[in-house]
């Protein structure tokens, strides 16, 4: 058991929308028998909080707890069962590279450095030099 961020559901002010289970990428909310939001297991919730924004009531918060770690390999197999291949590519993997040619390793798909092969570079100015711009985005 280690301390660290999980999410954690008020069932009084739940109102049983599943938007929350929809929201979790991991699989760790769904709706019990009662229509309300439960955590099916510790190990499968990140505690990043992507069903936060998405729940009408708030009935979620992310607290500090001793948990079961998060294992991302195992939460990797349990969507995929209950989910599919598509839906398991989206779960949150820190230490593994991303499985969807979608996904980025790194924060904004803008971000990525670019090489501009010269030969595709045709804007040139009033004085008819060409452009030595070779990466992009470029810090001046």
């Amino acid at each position: 058991m280690v301390k660290r961020k999980i999410i954690e559901i008020n069932r009084e002010l739940c109102n049983g929308c599943g938007l929350c289970a929809n929201a979790c990428a991991e699989g760790a909310l769904q709706l019990d028998s009662e229509s309300k939001a439960v955590l099916v297991r510790e190990i499968f919730c990140d505690g990043l909080g992507a069903c936060l924004d998405v729940c009408p009531t708030g009935a979620l918060k992310v607290v500090e707890k001793e948990s079961e770690s998060y294992d991302e390999n195992i939460t990797y197999e349990h969507v995929l069962k209950i989910r599919g291949e598509e839906a398991a590519n989206n779960v949150h993997r820190e230490n593994s590279k991303p499985h969807a040619p979608s996904q980025l390793g790194c924060g904004c798909p803008g971000s990525v450095a670019k090489s501009i092969e010269p030969s595709r570079m045709s804007v040139e100015s009033q004085n008819s030099v060409s452009s030595e711009l070779s990466q992009w985005p470029i810090q001046l």
